[in-house]
Order: C-alpha cells, then sequence, then structure tokens
C-alpha cells in the first residue's frame, strides 16, 4: 500500500487569472474541463498511460467508464471489419492503478501521482501577478504570468524493462468532437484540441513524440501504433520510451476564451491581449515550460518551509488552486479588473469574501486589494439614511460598499449589487453594517501595507467616510454611542432587516442590529483605522476611530453574562446560542500585526477568552457526534474558512492549547475539506454533526488557510 501525503480528492489546476480549471483528483470520476464553470461538471476520462504491447497497458485510473465508442465511430469499424473481440474503451482494455497503490503529493503549484515506473506531474503558476497597474499587461512586463495554462509532464522509467513502451497523455471527451493541432501549425505543435475553447498540446518529435487522435485509441496505444484520424473524441500525446531508458513527456493544457467577456462592464480576458488564439497560448506555454517548473518548484519548496503543520499545508495546496479557479482578470479598454467570483454562487468580488483573502493577497500580491477597493470605491458604494427604532425622522447614514459587484460574467449598474434586495429579512437582505466594516478593513489594511502617498492623497478621505458611517449607525448623537450597531439601512425597505453575512447559518448570527459577532468586528475594524490613520499622521482621526473603539470594548465586557460566563449572541434579544464566530473578526487586525491595539484592551480579551472557554465543549460549539468546530452552538452549519480564522485567533491571541485541549478541532476541519469535499474540490458549509456538505461548493473563501503559514506582508 502507498504512504500517500495526501488523500483523493477533486483538484482544481488552474491559471490564475483565466477563469479556467482542469479538474480531477478521485479515482473513477475523469475530468472537468472547467471554464467560466462554477461546479464540477465530469466531461471527459483522463487517460494517462504506459503500455508495453497487447495486454500490458497500465494506466491512472481518473476515468469514469463512460467513455464509450461514439456511433460514427462504431459504424466505420464495423465496415471496416476492424472491431474485435475486446471493446475498444479504455476500461475495457487496459489495467488501472489500484487506488491504494498510488502516491499523491500534493503542493500549492505541483500535483503528483506516481504509481510504480509511472508518474503524472501537473503544475501551476503561483497564484500571484505583478503590479499591471504599474507595468502594463504588454508581453515584456506580464511574462508568463497571465498564460492560461496548465502543465502535464508523464515521466516514465523504462530502465528496467528490455521492451520499449509508449506513454500517452489524452483526453476521451463526452460530447462533441475533437481536433488535431497538426493541422494549424505542422511541425510546430501537436495534440488536440477543442473547438478554440482549450489544446492539449506538446512540442512533436518526429518518431519521438507527437499526436494520438482516432475514435477508438486503446487499441492503437495497446499496439503502440501512432494513429492520426480526423474523427471521434479521443486523442491527446504519445512518446517513444527505449529499452533501459527513462523520459519525460511535456504537454500543456492551454485554454482560451476570444471576445468580449464581460458585460455590464465590456470587458476581454487580459491575456487575450497578448495571444489571439489557443494554438498561440500553447506554443508560448511549451516555451515557458523551464521557467514555469522553476518558479513552481521554488513557490512549493517556499511554502514548503513556511510555518504550519503538514496538515494546515495541504488545506492552503488545495484551497489557493480553488482561489485561482474562481480568478479573472480582465481589461476594460486600458483598465485593468480584477475578480474573484464566489464559487458555485459566481457573485462577483462579495465584498465579505475580499475581506477574508486579505491576509492572503497582502501576502502574494499586494496591489491586487487596491485594485478591488478602486473598483468598490469607483462603482460600488452606496449612501443612505437610517430609520433607528422609536424614531421615527430617518436619520443620515453615510458611506457602505455594495455586496458583490454583479453575478457571473455581469457586472450589475453602479451602487447596486446582485444579491441583495429589499423588504426581506433573511437571506438576500442588505449587508450594509457588515460590507462597511469589511470595507474599513481593506482601506485601513491597504493603508497599513501598500499604500502610499499617491495612492492615500486619493483615497484617504475614503477612511474618514467610512469612520463617521460606522458612528452614524451607532446612535445620531455622538454623546451616546457605545460602539454598537442601532441604525438599519433603508435600503432594506419598510418590511426589511439588515443581515450579517452569517446568513445561512442561524437565526443567532444572522440579524444586523445588536450582534455581538458585529461588536467585536467593529472594534477590530476601529482599531485598523486608528492604526491606518497613524501611520499617515492623521493624529485626531487616530484618536478618534480609539476612542470609538475603547467605547465599542467597554459596551462589550459590559454586555458579558458572568453567571453564564458568555458574550450574548445579540445584545438586544435574547437567544440561547452560544457563538464561537465572535472572535473571528479579529484574525485581520492580529495579522497586521495589532496584536498590542487588541490587548491594550485586556477586560475585553479576557472575557472573549472566557467566552470561547464557555462556547467550546461538547454539545455546544464543540459538535457532539464529531468534535467538530461549530460557529454557532445552535447550527450544525459550519464554514471551514470562518473555523480557520476561529482557530488563527485562538491560538495567536489567547495562546489557547489546539493540540491538547482542543485537539479535535484542527483534524475535523482538514478532513471536511479533503474528505466530506472531495467530489466538489472544496466546500465552505459543511453539517458538523453528518459531515456532510451543504452548499458554498467550488469556493475560494478556504484561502484563509494562508494565515497558518505565518505569512509576511510586503510593505
Amino acid at each position: 500500500m502507498a504512504n500517500r501525503s495526501t488523500p483523493f480528492f477533486m483538484t482544481h489546476h488552474a491559471p490564475p487569472g483565466a477563469w479556467s480549471s482542469l479538474t480531477f483528483g478521485v479515482p473513477g470520476q475523469g475530468v472537468s474541463l472547467n471554464q467560466e464553470v462554477n461546479e464540477v461538471d465530469i466531461s471527459a476520462d483522463l487517460l494517462v498511460a504506459v503500455s508495453r504491447g497487447p495486454g500490458r497497458v497500465r494506466a491512472l485510473p481518473f476515468v469514469t467508464g463512460a467513455s464509450a465508442l461514439d456511433p460514427e465511430t462504431l459504424q466505420r469499424e464495423a465496415a471496416a471489419g476492424t472491431l474485435d473481440a475486446r471493446p475498444n474503451a479504455p476500461r475495457s482494455r487496459w489495467s488501472f492503478a489500484p487506488e491504494d497503490e498510488i502516491t499523491r503529493a500534493l503542493g500549492p503549484c505541483s500535483d503528483q501521482y506516481t504509481w510504480e515506473d509511472l508518474s503524472l506531474t501537473v503544475r501551476q503558476r503561483p497564484c500571484e501577478f505583478p503590479d499591471f497597474e504599474k507595468t502594463g499587461v504588454q508581453k515584456g512586463a506580464a511574462g508568463h504570468s497571465l498564460l492560461p495554462a496548465v502543465w502535464l509532464e508523464l515521466s516514465i522509467d523504462n530502465r528496467a524493462s528490455k521492451d520499449p513502451a509508449m506513454g500517452f497523455i489524452g483526453l476521451s471527451i463526452f460530447k462533441n468532437r475533437l481536433r488535431t493541432l497538426d493541422l494549424t501549425h505542422p511541425g510546430k505543435l501537436c495534440g488536440v484540441a477543442y473547438s478554440d475553447r482549450w489544446a492539449l498540446a506538446a512540442v512533436p518529435v518526429p518518431g519521438a513524440v507527437g499526436t494520438m487522435r482516432d475514435g477508438a485509441i486503446a487499441r492503437h496505444i495497446e499496439q503502440m501504433r501512432p494513429a492520426m484520424e480526423h474523427k471521434g473524441r479521443e486523442g491527446g500525446v504519445w512518446c517513444r520510451v527505449p529499452p533501459g531508458a527513462r523520459r519525460t513527456l511535456t504537454c500543456v493544457l492551454a485554454f482560451y476564451r476570444g471576445g468580449v467577456a464581460t458585460q455590464g462592464v465590456k470587458g476581454v480576458y487580459a491575456y487575450s491581449a497578448h495571444w489571439p488564439e489557443v494554438e498561440a497560448v500553447a506554443l508560448a506555454a511549451l516555451s515557458a515550460t523551464r521557467a514555469v517548473k522553476a518558479e513552481a518548484e521554488a513557490h512549493d519548496r517556499m511554502i514548503a518551509a513556511a510555518g504550519g503543520t503538514g496538515e494546515q499545508k495541504a488545506v492552503f495546496a488545495q484551497a489557493v488552486r480553488a482561489y485561482a479557479a474562481n480568478t479573472q482578470m480582465t481589461l476594460a479598454g486600458k483598465k485593468v479588473l480584477y475578480t474573484v467570483l464566489e464559487g458555485m454562487y459566481c457573485w462577483r468580488n462579495t465584498m465579505d469574501l475580499c475581506a477574508d483573502h486579505l491576509p492572503f493577497e497582502l501576502w502574494r500580491s499586494p496591489w491586487l486589494v487596491r485594485n478591488l477597493l478602486d473598483q468598490f470605491l469607483d462603482r460600488y458604494t452606496t449612501r443612505d439614511r437610517l430609520r433607528f427604532p422609536g424614531q421615527k425622522a430617518a436619520r443620515p447614514g453615510g458611506l457602505s460598499f455594495t455586496h458583490d459587484m454583479g453575478s457571473y460574467t455581469t457586472y450589475t449598474p453602479p451602487g447596486t449589487s446582485g444579491y441583495e434586495q429589499p423588504g426581506i429579512t433573511g437571506c438576500y437582505s442588505y449587508m450594509t453594517q457588515e460590507e462597511l466594516l469589511n470595507g474599513a478593513f481593506l482601506l485601513g489594511a491597504y493603508a497599513l501595507t501598500g499604500g502610499d502617498k499617491t495612492w492615500w492623497a486619493k483615497r484617504g478621505k475614503a477612511l474618514v467616510s467610512v469612520l463617521d458611517s460606522m458612528e452614524n449607525r451607532d446612535h445620531p448623537v455622538a454623546a451616546q454611542r457605545d460602539g454598537i450597531m442601532k441604525g438599519e439601512s433603508l435600503l432594506v425597505g419598510e418590511s426589511g432587516a439588515e443581515i450579517t453575512s452569517y446568513d445561512a447559518l442561524d437565526h443567532s448570527l444572522m440579524a444586523a442590529r445588536g450582534n455581538g459577532y458585529l461588536a467585536v468586528k467593529t472594534f477590530a475594524a476601529a482599531l485598523v483605522l486608528q492604526a491606518a490613520f497613524a501611520r499617515h499622521g492623521k493624529k485626531t482621526e487616530a484618536a478618534r476611530a480609539g476612542a470609538y473603539a475603547a467605547r465599542c470594548a467597554a459596551t462589550l465586557e459590559k454586555a458579558f453574562d458572568e453567571s453564564k460566563a458568555i458574550l450574548p449572541a445579540n445584545l438586544y434579544s435574547q437567544s440561547e446560542s452560544r457563538v464561537a464566530a465572535a472572535v473571528e473578526g479579529l484574525a485581520v487586525p492580529l495579522f497586521l500585526g495589532l496584536k498590542k491595539a487588541i490587548t491594550a484592551h485586556p477586560g475585553l480579551v479576557e472575557k472573549l477568552k472566557r467566552h470561547l472557554h464557555t462556547c467550546l465543549v461538547p454539545g455546544q460549539c464543540i459538535d457532539a457526534a464529531t468534535g467538530g468546530l461549530r460557529l454557532s452552538s445552535t447550527s450544525p452549519n459550519t464554514w471551514p474558512s470562518k473555523g480557520i480564522l476561529v482557530l488563527y485567533v485562538m491560538e495567536n491571541l489567547f495562546s489557547m492549547d489546539l493540540k491538547g485541549r482542543y485537539g479535535s478541532l484542527l483534524p475535523e476541519l482538514v478532513a471536511w475539506c479533503q474528505v466530506s469535499a472531495k467530489d466538489v474540490t472544496v466546500s465552505d458549509q459543511i453539517l458538523s454533526d453528518t459531515r456532510k456538505t451543504k452548499g458554498a461548493h467550488y469556493y475560494p473563501r478556504i484561502v484563509t488557510a494562508a494565515l497558518w503559514l505565518k505569512p509576511t506582508l510586503k510593505n
């Protein structure tokens, strides 16, 4: 039995910025060739094999068995008398690796599967970009960072054999037809393509590397006989391996999407400024193979040497791929626009995800935070008025941000989101206070870590507007402000109510007004603003933000229920829920190096630690059935990305013993990612009692796992 470091689960192999992915990783499930897709959609079998003659084909098991000869191929073979006793599908003719004999090693950029003398490695570029706003996206500046491709490397060790071998990387697609690259670029490319959307390509070498294409290739590979027929749904690249030799075949899977890619804001993929068709991408990717391999290996070594455990790094490797698969880099005229799609829901740049992605983006590509901020500030802010309990007159609200910028390929009109609707008290209502605090995190974090004088001159006033808006939503009279949101936006309509980003959890975390989780997050946001103002010499504003944080801390201390040793889920309504998620808003200021600012409020810190100890017992926020972390004691719906934030705060602020006293939490979270979600790449909604996924599949936000690696900021 193999000793594999990572279990099998559907894994993205995704070129950052291309919103595309070669998705596979579960034996028996084939591959999903994803372009602008928000779910795993198995569309082909991945054929990776080595042949040493009839009855001696050995292959990796990423096939469904659904592949069968298409009707046209059956008709032609019958007419030619070439149908033999055994069906010509790979499942019928080849031997596939047993799952327990495959060794798998997964890193952020490399995914390797090894079975005896056969090894497949799939590589992708690190999920980071040069600052295109400063350099532009021309080829010289972008290099290979925009290439919409992944690299597949098949290594065959034939040194112990006296027989020649043939290696093969290919696909058997379930619908439509393939085409051969030899027809368009003879002598330069071999392999197959699907329309102009993707191509599996290699550099041809006469007699050694070439195209295999037919409606039934299993027999040809078994007989080690290259065939290139312009029919059918199967094809790929073969290579010769002499006796006593070792050979490596390198292919690229190139993606392409020409023309208009987004509506509302008309944009094209940034890579299309460099490469006019999929063949051009394939040629460029093959030329960049050595550079990309070195870059990927260096990045994987860097992550391997970073902080965190092996399990944590494996979750990060899985998560960063899901993040990459959801990214889109477009050009609207000459303007570069970066987007992260929200997994299966496909919201564009969901603001609460933007805040949770901060540690990763500030670590690897800080300018992306600036790009997202500029998009929000230029197009997706709101100005509103408020209603307060017991008051008839509407009061000034102020600046906030929309939940998102649109859905799928479409941008919504300025000042509107695709998600938020009036007249609702639950899911799909407005998250105005929540998104205001997320905006404070983004603005304050970038001002602390990457905001130069030019940026500050343009955007510094927005930080003041955010603080104004936070205070306005507390109370219209300054002397009566205590740091807790009371005023709800009139955007919700007469019958609506503001909600939080935990809208899909339960009642304890849904309502925004008086919400304990939002109150702690308000305290955290005020500290981030205070530090940002101080860095840029705004002493008056810094003092004001600090005073607001102190008022919030004092209110939370007072609200603490000493008899139950708990912070109420909501300060204004009764709830029996114990909410471990109350502390997750402290993760961002901790990451930004503001631990001293937090611990300058020792009373609050002490009470929040007691709160967690009260929450984290079996049957409350530790699931009695599994030992997994519940964000709320009254809901089994738990979110791994937020669980990571809670665990990070527990360890880095409160020095709580995650290996001893709370030893079940991390292993359960890892299993949710790698086992519970194995068929959907990742899931950010897990039922803690049954370990089943509930939703949020194909999701980018678990990149919060970057915090486990103890990342350093790029100032």
